[in-house]
């Protein structure tokens, strides 16, 4: 369905965009006046569920976000499942690659490895834990879209 296609590609573009916004109590974030407003607004975003996990709500974010984009892929294309893993894998991959770069960020390889995992135990889950319940409604979902 087209509908997931397009909520796909609309994570894809705001998880990037939270991975490269400041955290409003930075140094960038206080000396760059400017975009203060911004950074506040997307900083509810990015930041969501900090105060509750502490340390852990970074990891805890790039969870969901993986098993989110995870279930979006999978609902929007059939490709083998190896290209999807691949693709997401890549696509995290990405994004710390990015976060190296911004003077504000840093890349972080324990995230790409919460990262990989989150998409793997999606994977799992409905290919293997599911896989008589899955497969049957995953085959019947490709054929009604598909005609």
């Amino acid at each position: 369905m087209k509908i997931f296609k397009i909520l796909f590609f609309c994570c894809l573009l705001l998880f990037l965009l939270l991975s490269i916004t400041p955290h409003a109590q930075s140094s960038y974030a206080i000396h760059t006046q400017h975009l203060q407003k911004e950074v506040l607004f997307v900083e509810h975003f990015a930041y969501m569920g900090e105060n509750i996990l502490g340390a852990y709500s970074d990891k805890y974010r790039h969870i969901l976000a993986f098993l989110l984009l995870g279930i979006l892929f999978d609902l929007s294309y059939f490709f083998t499942v190896y290209k999807k893993i691949a693709f997401l894998i890549s696509y995290g991959i990405f994004i710390e690659f990015v976060q190296v770069f911004v003077p504000y960020r840093e890349g972080d390889l324990f995230d790409i490895i919460i990262n990989t995992s989150a998409i793997l135990f999606y994977f799992f889950i409905t290919r293997v834990l599911l896989k008589n319940y899955f497969h049957k409604w995953y085959m019947e979902y490709q054929r009604s879209i598909s005609g």
